[in-house]
């Protein structure tokens, strides 16, 4: 089970290390910060629904129910495999399910990309200063329709959903996972 310094942890691993190659080392460390776990994750995470891939923590997303992906990161080892289709693969197909019409997210130069594959696309280039450094960033819309990817043919590799809301950790929520 994922706690608050893990996903921390996840969260500063995936800025600094697997962002690395689109941004400078000084955007990294004002973006991912110092502190652990940041100050503002805990309540982003309530901000909404999130679902982590596990049982071994590999990565975790969270939506709100306007559809917004507030947080979306994986390990770097996890980067092109099937841990972000089937985040994405899941929230999207919850979203579709809630009455979501269009799901929004500000997207790093990494995740772009991603997004674009499934449909999305850009609204507005952004910069937003974080530490005295200038981030650029994407605002990008997406309708809701989970789009198939080679990674997960049909459906998502992440089976039977559950939550696991324990009342010693209220941030934890589990996907049961099965590959295919």
């Amino acid at each position: 089970m994922a706690d608050l310094s893990g996903l921390g942890w996840l969260f500063q691993s995936a800025v600094i290390e697997g962002a690395s190659p689109k941004y400078t080392a000084r955007q990294l460390r004002a973006w991912a910060g110092q502190r652990q776990p940041p100050s503002w994750l805990s309540s982003t995470l309530r901000s909404g629904r999130t679902r982590i891939a596990g049982p071994k923590l590999r990565g975790f997303l969270t939506a709100r129910t306007d559809g917004y992906l507030a947080l979306f990161f994986v390990y770097p080892s996890e980067r092109g495999g099937p841990v972000a289709p089937a985040l994405y693969n899941d929230c999207a197909r919850w979203c579709e399910r809630s009455g979501v019409p269009q799901m929004s997210a500000h997207a790093s130069h990494l995740l772009r990309p991603f997004l674009e594959r499934r449909g999305w696309t850009t609204v507005r280039t952004e910069c937003v200063l974080r530490r005295g450094q200038r981030i650029e960033r994407f605002f990008m819309l997406s309708r809701t329709r989970a789009v198939p990817t080679s990674a997960a043919p049909r459906d998502s590799i992440l089976k039977g959903c559950e939550t696991d809301r324990s009342a010693r950790d209220p941030l934890s929520h589990r996907i049961s996972e099965r590959l295919e």
